[in-house]
């Protein structure tokens, strides 16, 4: 079940001046090395709580389609925006919504199911299945503040540290940041 992010995010959940105030730093000398520290925080933020902060656009790759629903893996979704299969003809066939398909695009475990049964699809074909949504918040006034910030604690210890473990500091900040995430994370059963 290949997940695969097509479009890259043009914004970051925090901005450059509040990156610079949690790093206390007036000046804009080491404005290179912020931008790429809030990149890494956000992404590290990103991959713990298993779901996106900014808008982009993502495929879900399925071989077939499943007994009953598809979980899509991420959240917030926004939209589905194409729902194909290769149905038995080996033809790219465009699901319908309420015709075939039915959306729960709410909470941290948005997913499709059928309105009756999923069809058939081209014997043995791999990603005969693709659906491609737009998941992210959708502005990001809508971002919880606790995310927020540690996203903001990341990008200090990104920018204090690099990618050093050192003893205690870093384990510190860890557990503050997954339990500041831990109320929005997509857990994994």
């Amino acid at each position: 079940m290949p997940l695969e992010q097509l479009t890259n995010p043009t914004d970051l959940p925090i901005t450059y001046d509040e990156a610079r105030r949690q790093l206390r730093i007036l000046d804009d000398a080491h404005e290179e090395y912020i931008y790429e520290c809030m990149h890494r925080a956000t992404a590290s933020c990103e991959a713990i709580l298993g779901g996106a902060l900014i808008s982009r656009q993502y495929r879900l790759d399925l071989d077939s389609f499943p007994a009953g629903r598809i979980d899509l893996g991420m959240f917030p979704v926004q939209s589905i925006d194409s729902f194909v299969y290769d149905d038995t003809n080996n033809t790219e066939t465009s699901l319908t919504l309420s015709t075939d398909y039915y959306q729960n695009l709410s909470g941290k475990y948005p997913f499709v199911s059928p309105v009756t049964s999923w069809e058939s699809t081209y014997p043995d074909k791999p990603r005969s299945v693709r659906i491609t949504f737009t998941a992210g918040y959708s502005n990001t006034d809508l971002i919880p503040a606790d995310v927020k910030h540690a996203i903001l604690i990341q990008v200090k210890q990104f920018f204090d540290f690099g990618n050093d473990w050192v003893q205690g500091i870093h384990a510190t900040h860890m557990n503050t940041i997954n339990q500041l995430l831990f109320q929005h994370k997509r857990l994994h059963v």
